[in-house]
């Protein structure tokens, strides 16, 4: 009997295999998944920022304005530092020397990751809208690729990825391409191996922030543009919109006490 409905559960639980593996072909960081401990974030305030997209100004000026570089800070980037905006090499240099800054991997970091790769070879040319990242070294490469999907701090309950996550799944079973790229869920057929799966397109499924029942509160930036006014935040957060500094890019930025 217990063999029998261990067949059963197995069935139950069948999913489709999930990948680490970027689609272009660029390398997966060598820790997808960083844990950030009491020993870092114990008497912190965390700054969290979304989508700086290369404004090197607007980001100085948004982490003076919020007192982000004192010692009792640490920031958080939620993912694509770069690209879009007009000082983009400007932005990884400042944030890859913040000795207080984690950051997790975006769409526009992946893409500028493999504008680089293909840069290698030598019969590409470079289109205008990449052409600043001729400006990049391999220690931009070393950064943007060993960025991680993912950033949790138990200790306050926060758990970060660029665009989302697929709720019902651990970690280690959330495929790359969701992890930073994807929008909405759509269920598929359970017993064929599928279930809930991610997809990029906003007019296809249901938003994947609305399904979210996990402990840690899940911040990204899909879950900022499309579900901030169903979030519950924790009385001790203060939600700064920063309509100054960043409003061409309508980035977005919490404070945690």
């Amino acid at each position: 009997m217990a063999s029998l409905l261990s067949i059963g559960a197995s069935l139950f639980i069948k999913q489709k295999p999930f990948s680490l593996k970027p689609k272009s072909g660029i390398p997966a960081p060598l820790i997808p998944h960083v844990t950030l401990g009491e020993d870092i974030v114990a008497h912190k305030r965390l700054t969290i920022i979304g989508d700086v997209h290369g404004c090197y100004d607007e980001l100085i000026e948004l982490l003076d304005k919020t007192r982000s570089l004192d010692d009792d800070a640490l920031v958080l980037f939620v993912g694509d530092l770069i690209n879009k905006g007009p000082k983009n090499k400007q932005v990884l240099d400042y944030v890859k020397e913040l000795p207080n800054a984690y950051a997790v991997r975006g769409n526009h970091d992946e893409a500028v990751l493999r504008e680089m790769m293909f840069q290698r070879k030598n019969d590409y040319v470079l289109s205008k809208k990449y052409g600043w990242t001729a400006e990049l070294d391999q220690s931009d490469w070393d950064y943007l690729s060993q960025l991680p999907y993912t950033i949790s701090i138990p200790s306050k309950r926060i758990l970060l990825v660029h665009a989302g996550l697929v709720p019902g799944k651990p970690l280690w079973r959330q495929n790359a391409p969701d992890m930073v790229t994807m929008r909405n869920l759509e269920f598929t057929d359970y017993f064929g191996g599928n279930g809930w799966q991610g997809n990029s397109n906003s007019g296809k499924g249901q938003a994947w922030a609305s399904l979210w029942r996990g402990r840690a509160m899940c911040i990204s930036v899909m879950m900022q543009r499309e579900n901030c006014n169903g979030m519950n935040l924790p009385q001790d957060w203060t939600r700064v919109v920063c309509m100054e500094a960043v409003s061409p890019l309508q980035s977005w930025m919490w404070m945690v006490q």
